[in-house]
């Protein structure tokens, strides 16, 4: 079956599966911080310069935050100039 001639219910059976292969796949325990971590984490990611989200991807979430600032305050600065975070138009096109 096409996605396009899906049925809503179809759809969100699909994005249920997305969601719990996403979880799965991030060896995380299924509860709302740890899944809220998880999300956080993504978020952060998706709008970060790509050497700085490369750095932090296979980190813990506890350390996101941290690390991150102490990858900037190395000197890792985007080379283009930019703010190290920015709103993307697709942030998860080609991810």
């Amino acid at each position: 079956m096409n996605e396009g001639d899906e049925t809503a219910a179809q759809f969100i059976c699909r994005l249920i599966g997305y969601l719990d292969r996403w979880v799965q796949l991030a060896d995380i325990k299924q509860t709302f911080d740890e899944l809220k971590e998880l999300i956080i984490k993504e978020q952060f990611l998706a709008v970060s310069e790509d050497e700085l989200a490369l750095y932090l991807r296979v980190r813990s979430p506890s350390e996101l935050v941290n690390l991150a600032d102490l990858f900037l305050e190395a000197g890792h600065k985007p080379a283009s100039g930019n703010k190290p975070f920015r709103k993307k138009e697709k942030p998860y096109e080609n991810q």
